[in-house]
C-alpha cells in the first residue's frame, strides 16, 4: 500500500465519523493530519512509511515482517529511530548513503514520495550485497 493511498483511506475513514471530528486537514510538508474534534480539541497524526527503519527485517516473511514492524513502532521512540539510523550508518555505510540520497531527492521534490518509498523498499533485497561491496573498498 502506498503512503498516498493509506492517507486517502484514513482521511475518508475519519471523515465518515463527522459526529466526532469537526475538521481533518492534511499538512503535506509535515506528513501529518491535523484533526479538530467536535469539542474543538486538536490532534496531529503523523504518517510515515517505516520501511527505512526496518531494513534488518527483510529476511522475514511478509507476515513476520508486519508483526515485527508493529512491535517495533509500538515500542520505539524518535530517539530509537535515530539510534537505528546511526547504527545503520556504522553497519552499512553504502546503504545508508544511498538512503540518504533518496531522502534528499524526495526533500528537493526531484522524486515523489511513492518513488522514494519504492526505491527504499527495493533496496532491502540488496542490503547484504551493499554491505559486502562496501567492505571490499
Amino acid at each position: 500500500m502506498t503512503t498516498k493511498y493509506f492517507c486517502d483511506l484514513l482521511f475518508h475513514t475519519l471523515n465518515e465519523n463527522d459526529a466526532h471530528f469537526r475538521d481533518i486537514e492534511w499538512i503535506d510538508s509535515e506528513n501529518c493530519f491535523i484533526i479538530t474534534c467536535s469539542d474543538n480539541t486538536k490532534f496531529s497524526l503523523s504518517i510515515n512509511n517505516i520501511n527505512i527503519y526496518c531494513m534488518n527485517l527483510s529476511h522475514n516473511t511478509s507476515s513476520q515482517r508486519q508483526t515485527e514492524i508493529q512491535k517495533y513502532v509500538a515500542s520505539h521512540t524518535r530517539e530509537d529511530y535515530i539510534h537505528d539510523l546511526v547504527s545503520l550508518k556504522k553497519d552499512n555505510p553504502y546503504l545508508f548513503t544511498i538512503l540518504l540520497a533518496v531522502l534528499k531527492l524526495r526533500e528537493l521534490d526531484i522524486i515523489s514520495r511513492d518513488m522514494a518509498e519504492s526505491i527504499m523498499t527495493q533496496l532491502q533485497v540488496y542490503e547484504q550485497k551493499l554491505k559486502d561491496d562496501w567492505n571490499l573498498l
